[in-house]
């Protein structure tokens, strides 16, 4: 049996910054609940991996960055033993004590996956970028990390799962909004907070200039709300030059006077 009861699964590509942040976080809110945090980069070339190496972090490193987010968390699951299985994307982190205790207690006979609401506009579901469920669940009714595309439904990893559950007539825990808008929910609602959109504009995919603006801006307010703001913009500094694309989230140096 492992020491630790949860294994937190994450996958990247070109993502340090929001890894330390991750990482430093998990840290600071370390609750009862005993994890081991994983790593499954996916040709990253900011330093990822010799960051993941040099502090002892367990990490798989794949040479093919075409790796889907389901196939490098089922490449994860496979190195895992733990009772308890947490999927997060690598742009959400905690923000108050409590966050992995609280989705592990809310797990029982009945309701078998807890975590972070969204909705696809036909239904609720548990977001994937934080997502806990018990490794005998995910045997008993084969639910693993799949993305699937049916006409014009697009299931994501938690979506899917989701589905899953409750078609077999279990239940799900919402723990807080995935997608929220700063100024609708009060602060001491969310133990994670999920920075939706933020690998892309990193690594720059699809996002007209504007919408990158946009985004960035509300980013800017989550992590000023939960009072990360500065120590985000110092791990972003930090992997420049080789994300040069972070560099939108900096704030402008002004000069000493």
């Amino acid at each position: 049996m492992p020491d630790e009861l949860v294994s937190i699964l994450v996958a990247a590509h070109n993502a340090l910054p929001f890894i330390k942040l991750q990482h430093a976080q998990m840290e600071k809110f370390r609750d009862r609940t005993s994890f081991k945090y994983w790593v499954w980069d996916n040709a990253s070339k900011d330093g990822t991996v010799e960051w993941l190496r040099r502090n002892g972090i367990a990490h798989h490193s794949c040479p093919n960055p075409t790796t889907t987010h389901s196939q490098s968390l089922r490449g994860l699951i496979e190195k895992t033993t733990t009772p308890y299985v947490c999927y997060m994307d690598v742009d959400a982190f905690p923000v108050k004590a409590g966050w992995l205790d609280e989705a592990v207690a809310a797990l029982d006979h009945k309701t078998l996956i807890a975590g972070l609401s969204a909705y696809t506009g036909w239904r609720l579901f548990v977001h994937p970028s934080f997502l806990v469920v018990r490794r005998d669940s995910c045997q008993k009714l084969k639910l693993e990390p799949t993305e699937v595309r049916e006409g014009a439904l697009y299931y994501d990893v938690g979506s899917k799962m989701s589905e899953q559950v409750e078609t077999a007539g279990f239940g799900i825990r919402f723990l807080g909004s995935a997608n929220f808008p700063v100024e609708h929910l009060p602060r001491w609602y969310q133990k994670v907070c999920h920075l939706h959109g933020a690998t892309a504009i990193l690594n720059k995919q699809g996002h007209p200039e504007d919408q990158i603006k946009r985004i960035v801006a509300e980013h800017k307010k989550k992590l000023q709300m939960f009072g990360v703001w500065d120590q985000f913009q110092q791990f972003v500094r930090e992997s420049l030059p080789s994300n040069v694309n972070g560099g939108r989230y900096l704030d402008p140096i002004v000069p000493a006077k």
